[in-house]
């Protein structure tokens, strides 16, 4: 394979990527391609359960408003429903007073008017919105979180030298790969696939076990391109446990005999990945790992255990690694422990922050025929613990007293706003059409209240006028009956 490695620089070789070889060079060559995204990620706080409050919220509102919206276009196209609009006011106590109120009499009179059934209709749907966001958040959402961090002497109840987690995948990317990676009896047959890695891929584990199973690791090889389009062979090494059952082992740091700093740098749990291919110290190399927390997280109406992933990466790349060291990508861990509301309590780690300490090293076989690049990957303990807490928001009395207050507070807003609507309608629109095209709306929205204030002024002067005439003829009738009274009375006399 020829490439930009096999170019001259000031009449030296170097390496475009990744690490350098023992002549003093300039910083190798900017690399681009697919696996360089997220170079600059770092580790964001691990948040083990999403408000999601205000989506639920919104939803709510942006529901309600649209389905008010269908509602109302439906009704107003249906020529009958449009005719009988007021029929579905049910805000008649809140109609403003003037209007509903007779000036010959003092007696309140309540009537329906099409804003007023305009107005029901999105109170309902807003009603239903709202209600439906609250019943969804409060089986999805119903948790409140308290995060705190303890330093790890203060929880004695925790084990910080054994550390039981269910996922540990970490994994290295040798970019510029010279050679093949994979098995040579998967070359033609799945090559972007995770397969057998090839014998000059080594794996080691120290301090990390797979408790009834073991530690394996599996490669892919995929293509890239540089900076100057040159393609440019990568190679991916992942480490995974075959079973859910990791424990990882920290070092006891107690002991303050001489020496047991270095005993315990020996002694951290790390995965060593080596590479015997020839001019393995020019590649790039990227780290990644991803851990389990032990989290228990309530998922859509179900009640279902899910494990939360923590990704970090930490890239190393257009930097010269020189000495003889191995290239060490530390993962700061620090233990957690998290209480559910299902009172399910976990155990696991987060991942706190990484550091790179860029080498080269010589991981050749006996013979130091071929010179390869070694890479570790290692966990470091933090000196403090995450703890967690979760606990319910509300009980269900105060859910369901919530869905009322909701309801009653939105028939408020509704009835507010058909009172303003009403005030202004009353002393600031035109009264009669003739006046302005606004008046059509004034007949359009109150033409059944001002109806009713008609039939009622005539119900009322009909009956005084009955009253009056049946008044008039019991005069008649009374003066009638005098006459004739005395008439008889004085026939008798005679």
């Amino acid at each position: 394979m020829i490439g930009v490695r096999d170019e001259i620089y000031n009449n030296k070789p170097y390496c475009p990527v990744g690490s350098a070889s023992q002549n003093n060079t300039k910083p190798p060559l900017k690399f681009s391609s697919e696996t360089n995204k997220d170079i600059n990620q770092q580790p964001q706080p691990l948040r083990t359960h999403d408000d999601k409050s205000t989506l639920w919220m919104l939803i709510g509102y942006g529901g309600g408003i649209l389905l008010g919206l269908i509602v109302i276009i439906f009704m107003f196209c249906c020529k009958p429903l449009r005719k009988r609009l007021y029929f579905f006011d049910h805000l008649q106590e809140m109609h403003y007073d003037d209007l509903n109120s007779n000036s010959h009499s003092t007696n309140k009179i309540i009537r329906q008017t099409k804003l007023g059934g305009i107005l029901t209709v999105f109170f309902v749907c807003f009603a239903i919105g709202a209600a439906s966001s609250l019943i969804i958040e409060f089986f999805t959402n119903n948790v409140d979180e308290k995060k705190s961090l303890v330093a790890t002497m203060m929880v004695s109840e925790l084990d910080i030298t054994q550390i039981n987690i269910s996922r540990l995948v970490a994994s290295i990317i040798f970019i510029d790969h010279y050679g093949v990676c994979i098995n040579q009896s998967y070359e033609q047959i799945v090559p972007q696939d995770f397969v057998k890695c090839s014998d000059n891929i080594q794996v080691k584990t120290k301090n990390i076990i797979s408790i009834g199973g073991q530690i394996l690791h599996q490669c892919r090889q995929f293509n890239s391109t540089n900076k100057f389009k040159d393609p440019i062979s990568n190679c991916e090494i992942q480490i995974y446990a075959s079973n859910e059952n990791i424990s990882i082992l920290f070092p006891d740091g107690s002991t303050e005999s001489e020496g047991s700093e270095i005993e315990e740098l020996n002694n951290k749990p790390q995965i060593s990945i080596s590479s015997l291919f020839e001019d393995a110290y020019c590649y790039g190399i990227r780290a990644q790992l991803e851990t389990s927390t032990g989290i228990i997280e309530r998922q859509f109406l179900n009640n279902i255990d899910k494990i939360s992933k923590r990704t970090v990466l930490a890239v190393a790349q257009n930097q010269p690694f020189k000495g003889n060291e191995a290239s060490i990508f530390e993962f700061i861990v620090a233990p957690s422990k998290y209480q559910s509301t299902d009172n399910n309590n976990s155990v696991g780690y987060q991942i706190m922050s990484h550091t790179l300490s860029p080498g080269s090293t010589a991981a050749g076989d006996e013979m130091h025929i071929k010179y390869g690049l070694e890479t570790v990957i290692q966990l470091k303990q933090d000196s403090n613990i995450i703890q967690t807490i979760q606990t319910s928001r509300q009980k269900p009395a105060q859910f369901i007293s919530n869905i009322f207050s909701t309801c009653i507070g939105y028939l408020s807003i509704f009835g507010g706003i058909l009172m303003i609507i009403e005030l202004i309608a009353q002393y600031r629109l035109p009264k009669t059409i003739s006046e302005s095209k606004i008046g059509s709306l004034r007949q359009n929205l109150f033409r059944p209240l001002q109806d009713d204030f008609e039939n009622q002024q005539n119900l009322e002067i009909g009956n005084l006028s009955n009253n009056q005439t049946e008044n008039s003829s019991n005069n008649q009738t009374r003066i009638a009956n005098h006459y004739q009274a005395a008439d008889q009375e004085e026939g008798d006399q005679n």
